[in-house]
Protein backbone atom coordinates (compact mmCIF):
# COMPACT_ATOMS: atom_id res chain seq x y z
CA UNK A 1 0.00 0.00 0.00
CA UNK A 2 1.35 3.60 -0.62
CA UNK A 3 2.29 5.02 2.21
CA UNK A 4 1.68 8.96 1.25
CA UNK A 5 -1.31 9.70 -0.84
CA UNK A 6 -4.63 8.49 1.74
CA UNK A 7 -7.35 8.70 -1.01
CA UNK A 8 -8.57 7.68 -4.33
CA UNK A 9 -9.28 11.90 -4.86
CA UNK A 10 -5.61 12.59 -3.90
CA UNK A 11 -4.44 9.93 -6.20
CA UNK A 12 -6.50 11.38 -9.25
CA UNK A 13 -5.42 14.57 -8.36
CA UNK A 14 -1.37 13.51 -8.19
CA UNK A 15 -1.34 12.18 -11.49
CA UNK A 16 -3.32 14.91 -13.57
CA UNK A 17 -0.62 17.52 -11.95
CA UNK A 18 2.09 14.70 -13.09
CA UNK A 19 0.60 13.86 -16.39
CA UNK A 20 -0.35 17.54 -17.44
CA UNK A 21 3.73 18.19 -16.46
CA UNK A 22 4.32 15.73 -18.84
CA UNK A 23 2.12 16.74 -21.75
CA UNK A 24 3.24 20.23 -20.82
CA UNK A 25 7.14 18.91 -21.16
CA UNK A 26 6.25 17.05 -24.74
CA UNK A 27 4.08 20.03 -26.59
CA UNK A 28 7.51 22.35 -26.23
CA UNK A 29 9.59 19.61 -28.20
CA UNK A 30 8.11 20.41 -31.54
CA UNK A 31 5.80 23.15 -31.10
CA UNK A 32 8.32 25.87 -32.82
CA UNK A 33 8.00 23.62 -35.95
CA UNK A 34 4.44 25.31 -37.40
CA UNK A 35 5.44 28.61 -36.32
CA UNK A 36 8.97 29.54 -38.21
CA UNK A 37 7.47 30.94 -41.02
CA UNK A 38 5.41 33.57 -39.14
CA UNK A 39 8.14 34.37 -37.14
CA UNK A 40 10.65 34.50 -39.97
CA UNK A 41 7.78 37.32 -41.66
CA UNK A 42 7.10 39.54 -38.63
CA UNK A 43 10.77 39.95 -37.50
CA UNK A 44 12.22 40.20 -40.77
CA UNK A 45 14.72 37.17 -40.49
CA UNK A 46 15.18 33.87 -43.06
CA UNK A 47 13.35 31.01 -42.09
CA UNK A 48 16.65 28.98 -41.47
CA UNK A 49 17.52 32.24 -39.10
CA UNK A 50 14.38 31.81 -36.77
CA UNK A 51 14.75 27.97 -36.58
CA UNK A 52 17.74 28.77 -34.76
CA UNK A 53 15.43 29.13 -31.95
CA UNK A 54 15.16 25.73 -31.27
CA UNK A 55 18.83 25.42 -31.33
CA UNK A 56 19.23 27.57 -28.46
CA UNK A 57 16.26 26.12 -26.65
CA UNK A 58 17.44 22.45 -27.19
CA UNK A 59 20.81 23.52 -26.26
CA UNK A 60 19.81 24.83 -22.86
CA UNK A 61 17.31 21.64 -22.05
CA UNK A 62 20.23 19.84 -23.14
CA UNK A 63 23.00 21.14 -20.45
CA UNK A 64 20.60 21.88 -18.07
CA UNK A 65 19.34 18.37 -17.71
CA UNK A 66 23.27 17.09 -17.67
CA UNK A 67 23.76 20.28 -15.02
CA UNK A 68 20.68 19.23 -13.10
CA UNK A 69 21.22 15.05 -12.86
CA UNK A 70 24.15 15.02 -10.17
CA UNK A 71 21.70 16.89 -7.92
CA UNK A 72 18.12 15.69 -8.30
CA UNK A 73 17.87 13.83 -5.28
CA UNK A 74 19.15 16.37 -3.41
CA UNK A 75 15.91 18.50 -3.65
CA UNK A 76 12.30 17.46 -3.34
CA UNK A 77 11.20 17.07 -6.53
CA UNK A 78 7.78 18.63 -5.45
CA UNK A 79 9.71 21.85 -5.14
CA UNK A 80 11.74 21.10 -8.12
CA UNK A 81 8.84 20.46 -10.42
CA UNK A 82 6.78 23.67 -9.42
CA UNK A 83 9.99 25.99 -10.06
CA UNK A 84 10.27 24.02 -13.53
CA UNK A 85 7.03 25.39 -14.85
CA UNK A 86 7.15 28.70 -13.17
CA UNK A 87 10.45 29.18 -15.34
CA UNK A 88 9.06 27.53 -17.99
CA UNK A 89 5.60 29.64 -18.04
CA UNK A 90 8.10 33.04 -17.46
CA UNK A 91 9.78 31.96 -21.04
CA UNK A 92 6.60 31.65 -22.59
CA UNK A 93 5.35 35.06 -21.55
CA UNK A 94 8.62 36.73 -22.51
CA UNK A 95 8.42 34.48 -25.99
CA UNK A 96 4.73 36.22 -26.74
CA UNK A 97 5.31 39.58 -25.52
CA UNK A 98 9.39 39.95 -27.34
CA UNK A 99 9.09 43.12 -29.03
CA UNK A 100 12.24 41.62 -31.11
CA UNK A 101 13.59 38.28 -32.42
CA UNK A 102 16.67 38.43 -29.97
CA UNK A 103 14.17 38.42 -26.78
CA UNK A 104 12.28 35.86 -28.10
CA UNK A 105 15.06 33.69 -28.40
CA UNK A 106 16.36 34.65 -24.50
CA UNK A 107 12.45 33.53 -24.29
CA UNK A 108 13.15 30.00 -25.94
CA UNK A 109 16.38 29.77 -24.06
CA UNK A 110 14.33 30.03 -20.41
CA UNK A 111 11.60 27.42 -21.65
CA UNK A 112 14.41 25.20 -22.53
CA UNK A 113 15.92 25.23 -19.29
CA UNK A 114 12.79 25.34 -17.37
CA UNK A 115 11.55 22.05 -19.31
CA UNK A 116 14.61 20.46 -19.45
CA UNK A 117 14.26 17.63 -16.73
CA UNK A 118 10.16 17.96 -16.16
CA UNK A 119 9.25 14.11 -17.57
CA UNK A 120 12.21 12.86 -15.41
CA UNK A 121 10.55 14.55 -11.98
CA UNK A 122 7.65 13.55 -12.88
CA UNK A 123 8.57 10.18 -13.19
CA UNK A 124 10.65 10.00 -10.26
CA UNK A 125 7.69 11.08 -7.91
CA UNK A 126 5.63 8.31 -9.19
CA UNK A 127 8.38 6.05 -7.52
CA UNK A 128 8.53 8.05 -4.51
CA UNK A 129 4.92 8.48 -3.60
CA UNK A 130 3.70 4.95 -4.47
CA UNK A 131 5.19 2.23 -2.25
CA UNK A 132 2.61 -0.34 -4.28
CA UNK A 133 4.39 -1.97 -7.57
CA UNK A 134 0.54 -1.70 -9.35
CA UNK A 135 -0.58 1.92 -7.89
CA UNK A 136 3.44 3.08 -9.04
CA UNK A 137 2.76 1.32 -12.70
CA UNK A 138 -0.47 2.44 -12.99
CA UNK A 139 0.74 5.74 -12.36
CA UNK A 140 3.81 5.72 -14.79
CA UNK A 141 1.27 4.43 -17.28
CA UNK A 142 -0.27 7.63 -17.00
CA UNK A 143 2.47 10.10 -17.17
CA UNK A 144 3.77 8.34 -20.27
CA UNK A 145 0.12 8.30 -21.79
CA UNK A 146 0.14 12.10 -20.99
CA UNK A 147 3.97 12.38 -23.27
CA UNK A 148 2.55 10.38 -25.90
CA UNK A 149 -0.79 12.63 -26.11
CA UNK A 150 1.61 15.64 -26.19
CA UNK A 151 3.32 14.45 -29.28
CA UNK A 152 -0.21 13.39 -31.03
CA UNK A 153 -1.75 16.38 -29.96
CA UNK A 154 0.58 19.14 -29.52
CA UNK A 155 1.71 19.73 -33.77
CA UNK A 156 -1.89 19.70 -34.90
CA UNK A 157 -3.25 22.31 -32.28
CA UNK A 158 0.40 24.59 -32.35
CA UNK A 159 -1.12 24.79 -36.22
CA UNK A 160 -4.76 25.06 -36.34
CA UNK A 161 -4.44 28.00 -33.35
CA UNK A 162 -1.50 29.63 -35.69
CA UNK A 163 -4.03 29.72 -38.46
CA UNK A 164 -6.39 31.21 -36.84
CA UNK A 165 -5.13 33.71 -34.07
CA UNK A 166 -1.61 33.99 -34.61
CA UNK A 167 2.15 32.83 -33.36
CA UNK A 168 2.25 34.61 -30.37
CA UNK A 169 -1.46 32.97 -29.60
CA UNK A 170 -0.19 29.86 -30.22
CA UNK A 171 3.15 30.08 -28.31
CA UNK A 172 1.64 30.52 -25.04
CA UNK A 173 -1.86 28.25 -25.86
CA UNK A 174 -0.96 25.77 -23.40
CA UNK A 175 -0.52 27.97 -20.66
CA UNK A 176 -3.72 27.16 -18.89
CA UNK A 177 -2.00 23.61 -18.30
CA UNK A 178 0.60 25.83 -16.08
CA UNK A 179 -1.96 26.85 -14.51
CA UNK A 180 -3.42 23.02 -13.85
CA UNK A 181 -0.59 21.96 -12.60
CA UNK A 182 0.58 24.64 -9.95
CA UNK A 183 -3.40 24.31 -9.02
CA UNK A 184 -3.14 20.47 -8.65
CA UNK A 185 0.39 20.50 -6.90
CA UNK A 186 -0.79 21.50 -3.58
CA UNK A 187 -2.10 17.66 -3.44
CA UNK A 188 1.31 16.11 -4.48
CA UNK A 189 2.65 14.69 -0.81
CA UNK A 190 5.97 16.42 0.27
CA UNK A 191 8.03 13.06 0.63
CA UNK A 192 10.85 13.44 3.31
CA UNK A 193 14.48 13.11 1.83
CA UNK A 194 16.66 10.12 2.77
CA UNK A 195 19.74 10.57 4.55
CA UNK A 196 21.21 7.52 2.37
CA UNK A 197 20.45 10.01 -0.68
CA UNK A 198 23.26 9.97 -3.82
CA UNK A 199 25.72 12.45 -2.94
CA UNK A 200 26.51 14.48 -6.44
CA UNK A 201 30.10 13.27 -6.58
CA UNK A 202 29.08 9.77 -6.97
CA UNK A 203 26.85 10.73 -9.96
CA UNK A 204 29.85 12.60 -11.53
CA UNK A 205 31.99 9.38 -11.16
CA UNK A 206 28.98 7.26 -12.90
CA UNK A 207 29.41 9.12 -15.77
CA UNK A 208 33.23 8.95 -15.76
CA UNK A 209 32.47 5.14 -15.44
CA UNK A 210 30.04 5.27 -17.69
CA UNK A 211 31.23 7.08 -20.58
CA UNK A 212 34.45 4.58 -20.61
CA UNK A 213 32.53 1.31 -21.75
CA UNK A 214 32.52 1.00 -25.42
CA UNK A 215 29.06 0.13 -25.81
CA UNK A 216 27.26 2.61 -24.34
CA UNK A 217 29.59 5.08 -26.26
CA UNK A 218 28.01 3.44 -29.19
CA UNK A 219 24.58 3.44 -28.18
CA UNK A 220 24.60 7.06 -27.34
CA UNK A 221 26.20 7.89 -30.47
CA UNK A 222 23.86 6.44 -32.22
CA UNK A 223 21.28 8.13 -31.10
CA UNK A 224 22.74 11.09 -31.18
CA UNK A 225 22.88 10.67 -34.68
CA UNK A 226 19.52 9.94 -34.98
CA UNK A 227 18.52 13.23 -32.98
CA UNK A 228 20.74 15.47 -35.04
CA UNK A 229 18.94 13.80 -38.52
CA UNK A 230 15.70 13.75 -37.23
CA UNK A 231 15.07 16.36 -35.13
CA UNK A 232 15.92 18.82 -38.31
CA UNK A 233 13.77 17.25 -40.82
CA UNK A 234 10.80 17.64 -38.26
CA UNK A 235 11.37 20.96 -37.53
CA UNK A 236 11.49 22.67 -40.57
CA UNK A 237 8.92 20.13 -42.59
CA UNK A 238 6.49 22.77 -41.74
CA UNK A 239 7.81 25.65 -43.24
CA UNK A 240 9.15 23.22 -46.25
CA UNK A 241 4.69 22.53 -46.97
CA UNK A 242 3.81 26.14 -46.85
CA UNK A 243 6.50 26.87 -48.35
CA UNK A 244 7.01 24.63 -51.56
CA UNK A 245 3.46 23.43 -51.42
CA UNK A 246 1.58 26.18 -50.04
CA UNK A 247 -0.40 23.62 -47.75
CA UNK A 248 -3.29 25.03 -45.47
CA UNK A 249 -3.39 24.49 -41.69
CA UNK A 250 -5.96 21.95 -42.08
CA UNK A 251 -3.82 20.12 -44.31
CA UNK A 252 -0.54 20.67 -42.14
CA UNK A 253 -2.64 19.23 -38.80
CA UNK A 254 -4.04 16.72 -40.59
CA UNK A 255 -0.39 15.22 -41.27
CA UNK A 256 0.52 16.08 -37.95
CA UNK A 257 -1.99 13.92 -36.23
CA UNK A 258 -1.33 11.12 -38.98
CA UNK A 259 2.30 11.32 -37.87
CA UNK A 260 1.35 11.42 -33.91
CA UNK A 261 -0.65 8.15 -34.10
CA UNK A 262 2.35 6.41 -36.42
CA UNK A 263 4.39 7.54 -32.72
CA UNK A 264 1.95 5.61 -30.41
CA UNK A 265 1.49 2.60 -32.89
CA UNK A 266 5.69 2.30 -32.79
CA UNK A 267 5.64 2.37 -29.15
CA UNK A 268 3.69 -0.80 -28.77
CA UNK A 269 4.88 -2.19 -32.25
CA UNK A 270 8.80 -1.96 -30.73
CA UNK A 271 8.65 -4.22 -27.73
CA UNK A 272 6.86 -6.76 -29.45
CA UNK A 273 9.59 -6.70 -32.47
CA UNK A 274 12.17 -7.33 -29.99
CA UNK A 275 11.30 -10.36 -28.48
CA UNK A 276 11.99 -11.72 -31.70
CA UNK A 277 14.65 -9.72 -33.03
CA UNK A 278 17.29 -8.39 -31.40
CA UNK A 279 17.26 -4.60 -30.58
CA UNK A 280 20.79 -4.08 -33.27
CA UNK A 281 19.16 -5.38 -36.33
CA UNK A 282 15.72 -3.68 -35.40
CA UNK A 283 17.74 -0.39 -35.35
CA UNK A 284 19.88 -1.03 -38.48
CA UNK A 285 16.52 -1.78 -40.59
CA UNK A 286 14.51 0.82 -39.29
CA UNK A 287 17.80 3.37 -40.25
CA UNK A 288 17.45 1.78 -43.97
CA UNK A 289 13.82 2.82 -44.25
CA UNK A 290 14.28 6.04 -42.58
CA UNK A 291 17.47 6.49 -45.01
CA UNK A 292 15.52 5.52 -48.46
CA UNK A 293 12.68 7.83 -47.26
CA UNK A 294 14.57 10.78 -46.61
CA UNK A 295 16.10 10.35 -50.24
CA UNK A 296 12.59 10.14 -51.64
CA UNK A 297 11.64 13.53 -50.51
CA UNK A 298 14.66 14.67 -51.51
CA UNK A 299 14.68 13.90 -54.91
CA UNK A 300 11.26 13.66 -55.69
CA UNK A 301 9.62 16.38 -53.23
CA UNK A 302 7.62 17.67 -56.05
CA UNK A 303 4.27 15.58 -55.19
CA UNK A 304 2.31 16.77 -52.45
CA UNK A 305 0.81 13.89 -51.57
CA UNK A 306 4.37 12.20 -51.04
CA UNK A 307 4.29 14.96 -47.62
CA UNK A 308 1.49 12.53 -45.77
CA UNK A 309 3.79 9.28 -45.86
CA UNK A 310 7.28 11.12 -45.83
CA UNK A 311 6.41 12.71 -42.65
CA UNK A 312 4.71 9.41 -41.02
CA UNK A 313 7.56 6.74 -42.07
CA UNK A 314 9.91 9.70 -40.65
CA UNK A 315 8.43 10.15 -37.23
CA UNK A 316 7.60 6.08 -37.42
CA UNK A 317 11.40 4.82 -37.63
CA UNK A 318 12.86 7.56 -35.32
CA UNK A 319 10.47 5.97 -32.77
CA UNK A 320 11.34 3.21 -33.42
CA UNK A 321 14.88 3.19 -32.97
CA UNK A 322 14.93 5.67 -30.32
CA UNK A 323 13.17 2.71 -28.39
CA UNK A 324 15.17 0.09 -29.60
CA UNK A 325 18.18 1.84 -28.17
CA UNK A 326 16.72 2.62 -25.06
CA UNK A 327 16.20 -0.90 -24.38
CA UNK A 328 19.90 -1.74 -25.47
CA UNK A 329 20.63 1.07 -22.77
CA UNK A 330 18.80 -0.28 -19.99
CA UNK A 331 20.53 -3.46 -20.31
CA UNK A 332 24.17 -2.72 -20.38
CA UNK A 333 24.95 -1.54 -17.22
CA UNK A 334 21.78 -1.92 -14.76
CA UNK A 335 23.43 -0.62 -11.64
CA UNK A 336 24.00 2.51 -13.30
CA UNK A 337 20.91 2.93 -15.47
CA UNK A 338 18.87 6.37 -14.07
CA UNK A 339 22.29 7.44 -14.71
CA UNK A 340 22.75 6.31 -18.46
CA UNK A 341 19.43 7.04 -19.16
CA UNK A 342 19.94 10.80 -17.70
CA UNK A 343 22.94 11.04 -20.15
CA UNK A 344 20.81 9.36 -23.16
CA UNK A 345 18.05 13.01 -22.30
CA UNK A 346 21.04 15.03 -22.15
CA UNK A 347 22.11 13.63 -25.72
CA UNK A 348 18.41 14.47 -27.05
CA UNK A 349 18.91 18.23 -26.49
CA UNK A 350 22.05 18.35 -27.47
CA UNK A 351 21.26 16.45 -30.89
CA UNK A 352 18.09 18.47 -31.30
CA UNK A 353 20.21 21.50 -30.85
CA UNK A 354 22.64 20.23 -33.51
CA UNK A 355 19.97 19.07 -35.87
CA UNK A 356 18.00 21.97 -35.80
CA UNK A 357 21.82 24.26 -36.87
CA UNK A 358 22.66 21.95 -39.52
CA UNK A 359 19.29 21.70 -41.26
CA UNK A 360 19.02 25.88 -40.84
CA UNK A 361 22.85 25.69 -42.32
CA UNK A 362 22.33 24.10 -45.32
CA UNK A 363 18.97 26.02 -45.96
CA UNK A 364 20.77 28.96 -45.43
CA UNK A 365 24.07 28.05 -47.68
CA UNK A 366 21.80 26.79 -50.08
CA UNK A 367 18.36 28.51 -50.25
CA UNK A 368 16.81 24.76 -50.68
CA UNK A 369 14.61 23.05 -48.60
CA UNK A 370 15.68 19.25 -50.08
CA UNK A 371 19.30 19.76 -49.55
CA UNK A 372 18.60 19.90 -46.00
CA UNK A 373 16.63 16.50 -46.07
CA UNK A 374 19.69 15.38 -47.95
CA UNK A 375 21.70 16.02 -45.43
CA UNK A 376 19.95 14.56 -43.25
CA UNK A 377 19.80 10.89 -45.39
CA UNK A 378 23.60 11.30 -45.07
CA UNK A 379 23.66 11.59 -41.65
CA UNK A 380 21.51 8.43 -41.05
CA UNK A 381 24.13 6.26 -42.82
CA UNK A 382 26.61 7.17 -39.93
CA UNK A 383 23.98 5.34 -37.84
CA UNK A 384 25.72 1.93 -39.28
CA UNK A 385 29.67 2.52 -38.12
CA UNK A 386 28.16 4.05 -34.98
CA UNK A 387 25.97 0.57 -34.12
CA UNK A 388 29.66 -1.13 -35.33
CA UNK A 389 32.04 0.53 -32.68
CA UNK A 390 30.47 -1.61 -29.70
CA UNK A 391 31.07 -5.26 -29.24
CA UNK A 392 28.38 -7.67 -31.07
CA UNK A 393 27.65 -9.87 -27.97
CA UNK A 394 27.25 -6.58 -24.92
CA UNK A 395 23.97 -7.34 -24.56
CA UNK A 396 21.33 -9.49 -24.06
CA UNK A 397 18.47 -11.22 -26.00
CA UNK A 398 16.10 -9.84 -27.75
CA UNK A 399 13.28 -11.52 -25.01
CA UNK A 400 15.24 -9.84 -21.60
CA UNK A 401 15.19 -6.38 -23.46
CA UNK A 402 11.61 -6.74 -23.97
CA UNK A 403 11.44 -7.91 -20.24
CA UNK A 404 13.44 -4.81 -19.17
CA UNK A 405 10.27 -2.66 -20.95
CA UNK A 406 8.08 -4.06 -18.95
CA UNK A 407 9.68 -3.83 -15.64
Amino acid sequence: METVVDSRLQRFFVVLCLGSAAFLSMVHVSMLSPLLKAISQEFGVPIATSGQLATVESAASGITALLIAPYLDSFSKKTLLKAQCLVTGIGMVMSMVSPNFWILAVGRIVVGIGSAVIVATCLALCGEIFDSADRRNWALGIVTSAVTLGAVLGLPITTLIEGAFGWRVAIIHHAPVIILILATLKFVPMVERSLKSQKPDGWIKSYREILTQRAVISVLLSLLILYVSWYGSMLYFSAFAKSEFHLSDKNLSSIFLLAGLCQVFANNFTPVVIKKIEPRSVIQIASFVLLLNLLLVSFHGSNTWLLYPFFAINNFTATVIYLAASIMLMGIDEERRGAIMTLSSATFGMGSAAGSAFFGFLLATTGEFRYGYLGSAMLVLLLFPALALSKKNFFKSGPSFAENVSE
